[in-house]
């Protein structure tokens, strides 16, 4: 492979990434709400999504995944209800806040929730099937190329949600406290439309 078709590869999945999606949307919600905690799983729910994701369409899953759509709309529709729910208990939180009620964890739900929006995706599988082959090389094998491709957009994809996810966060600390609550529950309504947005687009 080629440094330009690398570099090509890189600045298209940049330019992809970057655009503020339902993950981006969610990883500003969650910070919003719960700090900058949750980056991390969110990284890492997402990471582990678009390992999945990227793994089906090379492996020609994604075929299936188009023409059996229930599936991916299935695992959609809980996520989305997971979102949704996150959404409900930050409202929620940001009252026991007021109340000195200590926060639950949420980790796992932020990954698995990351994890469920980004793995069966049926856009994002059928992006990676048409997107790889066209930055690799037919003339040269094509598994070191895929796993090439597919390594740079996973470490993309965690910078990008480090970087939203730091800045959410910074936008956070910049707030009173005063305004606080009202950031809080700004970003439960915008957790809650993530969910109805993933929902929706799963019917």
């Amino acid at each position: 492979m080629s440094l330009e078709l690398w570099f090509g590869f890189v600045a298209a999945s940049t330019l992809l990434l970057v655009s503020p999606g339902q993950i981006v949307l969610f990883t500003v919600g969650s910070v919003l709400a719960r700090g900058a905690g949750a980056i991390l799983p969110i990284m890492l729910g997402t990471m582990l999504g678009d390992a999945v994701g990227l793994s089906f369409s090379l492996l020609g899953v994604g075929a299936l995944v188009t023409q059996w759509p229930e599936l991916a709309g299935s695992v959609r529709l809980v996520a989305g209800g997971v979102v949704g729910l996150l959404g409900v208990l930050g409202w929620r939180r940001s009252a026991s806040q007021a109340s000195n009620e200590p926060p639950r964890d949420a980790s796992k739900s932020l990954g698995a929730a990351a994890f469920a929006m980004t793995a069966l995706h049926p856009m994002g599988i059928v992006f990676f099937a048409a997107f790889i082959p066209a930055f690799t090389n037919a003339s040269a094998p094509l598994l070191p190329q895929w796993l090439l491709l597919a390594g740079a957009f996973l470490v993309l994809s965690m910078l990008n949600i480090l970087v939203w996810g730091l800045a959410a966060d910074r936008a956070r600390r910049l707030v009173s406290p005063r305004r606080q609550a009202m950031m809080n529950r700004a970003a439960a309504l915008v957790m809650i439309a993530v969910g109805l947005m993933v929902m929706v687009s799963a019917v």
